[in-house]
């Protein structure tokens, strides 16, 4: 589990809510957690999802709106290129969920 927390000089809600924060991972090597990319962020058109390192089995792919709204599911093995635009969803902010069962990692992105 991935807990990201506002340093304490954090700009908080008035400033960037994507500097200034520290992760705790909770019994889960970082190795694994970290295997997981998600780039670019921010984006206006493509997203790519990347399970790299020991990572070899299915990953799931889940992408929401910060009022829990299912938006995109799939599964993937090694790498996966998703196009945002033809998904018909809105700019905003989302929350990127990938699992595989030995983690969960969780990614804020910015679709602009």
């Amino acid at each position: 589990m991935i807990f990201r927390y506002p340093h304490s000089s954090s700009p908080g809600i008035h400033g960037n809510p994507f500097s200034d924060t520290t992760t705790i991972i909770l019994g889960i090597p970082a190795e694994i957690t970290e295997s997981f990319k998600v780039y670019p962020n921010p984006t206006s058109d493509y997203l790519s999802v990347k399970a790299g390192g020991e990572i070899s089995s299915a990953s799931s792919l889940s992408i929401y709106t910060l009022m829990g709204r299912l938006v995109y599911e799939n599964k993937f093995t090694g790498e996966i290129e998703l196009d945002l635009d033809g998904m018909n969803i809105q700019p905003g902010i989302y929350l990127v969920v990938i699992g595989n069962g030995q983690a969960v990692k969780v990614e804020k992105i910015v679709y602009q």
